[in-house]
């Protein structure tokens, strides 16, 4: 791997390297960026959050330290863009750090499109370390995202433009504030833009800060947690994780004081609980006994929070082990795509309504 500091030639293209500044300046999604070693790396939790998922494991913990969610966006009229990523320890082996050009993937910085890619990619390991890549962005001003990995801990080394290129940073106003376990962080997505959480942020036109950590059941430490602005929207997703991990008793009681926190910070903010997608062990009887039960909770538990809607997200994802990574939980592009589609019409006929 190669240094630089300021600039350098590469396949007879000046470019530059942008300052951490320019880099913060353009960012959502993190509550606290830091460069250390040479690498600029986002915190989407706060110190609180982090020590509350210490709290429950080490896996949690550094599951909390993914990128998922954080994204720059920026104007820019330069013709081609240099990323230089290294990908650490996190939810799973695999990653891919997205690169987004006035709406449409154009391509990745990730560690497996150069080989052949399995349908049930999750079981597969890979090799985490250095990746970096060149991007031609086109003639022109045009809007560009990157966004950042859900899985693996992401950091930037080294993100360049065109010398001379303009630089604009173009950051949403309004933010998105999810809560949830592995799906809402986006496990089993191969590219973090075609998750269900980014899609909603995206369909919203809003920030995406994902609080959300694969293997959690409800996790009132998370709401109890006032974010530094006051989100447009707010998403809660739990209750599969609680029907293996908890009791009904536990279940009713930590999920009530998620919503009792997020009513307390948040009075006149719209709030969406979803209940669990559909799972092919669903027939099973876990620590809450039937899958079945968790849904009329949540229910019962919205019902006293009145700006809370429920949607059931059960009838989202086809009963199609090709709609899932894992082959039978976590939802790959084509499952998120049904998620989406199912959730969205109902999130905006509620706030159109």
């Amino acid at each position: 791997m190669v240094y630089y500091n300021t600039k350098r030639k590469l396949k007879e293209v000046y470019i530059m390297k942008l300052t951490f500044e320019q880099i913060k300046s353009a960012c959502s999604g993190a509550v606290n960026i830091t460069q250390e070693d040479g690498l600029i790396r986002f915190y989407r939790m706060h110190q609180a959050q982090l020590d509350a998922a210490m709290a429950r494991s080490e896996a949690f913990y550094i599951r909390a330290h993914s990128t998922t969610g954080v994204k720059l966006d920026f104007r820019t009229d330069s013709a081609s863009l240099f990323l230089d990523v290294n990908a650490s320890r996190g939810t799973m082996t695999y990653f891919a750090v997205d690169i987004i050009v006035d709406g449409k993937l154009i391509g990745s910085v990730d560690n497996f499109s150069h080989e052949e890619v399995p349908v049930f990619h999750a079981q597969k390991a890979y090799q985490l370390g250095d990746y970096s890549g060149r991007f031609d962005l086109g003639p022109g001003e045009k809007m560009v995202r990157v966004h950042l990995s859900w899985g693996p801990v992401t950091s930037i080394r080294e993100l360049s433009l065109d010398d001379g290129a303009t630089f604009t940073p173009a950051v949403p106003e309004k933010k998105v504030l999810f809560y949830g376990d592995s799906i809402t962080q986006g496990m089993d997505c191969l590219h973090p833009s075609q998750t269900y959480s980014a899609r909603i942020a995206e369909a919203l036109g809003m920030a995406e800060y994902n609080k959300a950590i694969a293997g959690t059941n409800s996790f009132p430490e998370m709401t109890a947690v006032r974010e530094e602005f006051t989100p447009g929207v707010i998403v809660v997703a739990y209750g599969t994780n609680d029907w293996t991990l908890s009791d009904t008793a536990t279940f009713r009681t930590n999920y009530r004081a998620m919503h009792e926190h997020i009513r307390n910070y948040y009075p006149g903010t719209p709030v969406f609980a979803l209940t669990p997608v559909f799972r092919y062990a669903l027939n099973e009887c876990r620590a809450m006994g039937a899958f079945c039960k968790v849904g009329p909770i949540i229910q019962e538990i919205c019902a006293d929070f009145p700006n809370v809607t429920v949607i059931d997200g059960f009838p989202f994802i086809p009963r199609d082990h090709l709609c899932f990574g894992d082959g039978i939980l976590h939802p790959n592009a084509k499952g998120f795509d049904y998620y989406f589609k199912g959730l969205w019409p109902q999130m905006k006929a509620v706030l159109e309504g």
